[in-house]
C-alpha cells in the first residue's frame, strides 16, 4: 500500500503488509503480529512496528532508514535525526532495543 503525498495515518491492517508512506508527516501502524515491510519517506516519520517487521530503507548504518521514530512492541525507541543521512536500500529487521539492567545491577 503506498499513501499519497501530505500527513498520513496509515494502518497497515492485519496480515503481511508493504506500506510506502511517501513524502509527509506520517504515523505507520504495523503492529499486528505478522511480518510487514515499512518505508516511511521523507518528513518526520512514525513507524508502529513489531519486533520482525523490516524497514525497507534501513542499512547497518542506519537501522531506521527513513523512520525517524520508531516505536517497537510496546517500547519505543528514537532514532537519530535524519537530516544528513543520505538515501539507502536494502532493508533489516528492526533492532531491538537493548535493555537496561535492573537496578543495582552493572553490565559487564
Amino acid at each position: 500500500m503506498t499513501a499519497r503525498g501530505g500527513d498520513d495515518r496509515v494502518n497497515a491492517g492485519k496480515g503481511r503488509d508493504s506500506v510506502n508512506a511517501g513524502a509527509g508527516d506520517d504515523v505507520v501502524q504495523a503492529q499486528d503480529g505478522t511480518k510487514d515491510v515499512v518505508k516511511c519517506g521523507a518528513g518526520d516519520d512514525t513507524a508502529k512496528l513489531d519486533a520482525g517487521d523490516t524497514i525497507a530503507d534501513a542499512t547497518a548504518d542506519d537501522p531506521y532508514g527513513s523512520c525517524e521514530d520508531v516505536q517497537q512492541s510496546g517500547t519505543q525507541n528514537e532514532s537519530e535525526s535524519n537530516s544528513d543521512r543520505e538515501s539507502h536500500s536494502g532493508g533489516r529487521d528492526c533492532p531491538a532495543k537493548e535493555e537496561e539492567p535492573a537496578s543495582g545491577q552493572t553490565q559487564s
